[in-house]
């Protein structure tokens, strides 16, 4: 788990949000029908905000107090919709 926590500390000082794909969320929390709350509570841990999750999408981490309006838009619709 310390490997996703660096990734996601470096992300966020760099860009301010960072997407983990579901199939590395799976690889940590196998179980689907707790993945969501160990996420929420790994992400409240660290002091991030799980800004968005969706179940066989993935997670979107994002720096505390950072509003959803400053995230870029085009972000998150591309990948909630599955464009990259």
């Amino acid at each position: 788990m310390e490997p996703l926590e660096n990734q996601i500390t470096d992300a966020l000082e760099k860009q301010g949000v960072y997407v983990v794909r579901d199939e590395e969320l799976r690889q940590i929390w196998p179980d689907p029908r707790h993945r969501y709350i160990q996420v929420k509570d790994f992400a409240a841990a660290h002091g991030w905000r799980l800004f968005a999750y969706g179940d066989g999408r993935g997670a979107m981490f994002a720096k505390k107090g950072r509003a959803s309006s400053s995230v870029r838009a085009k972000l998150d619709v591309e990948w909630w919709c599955g464009s990259n």
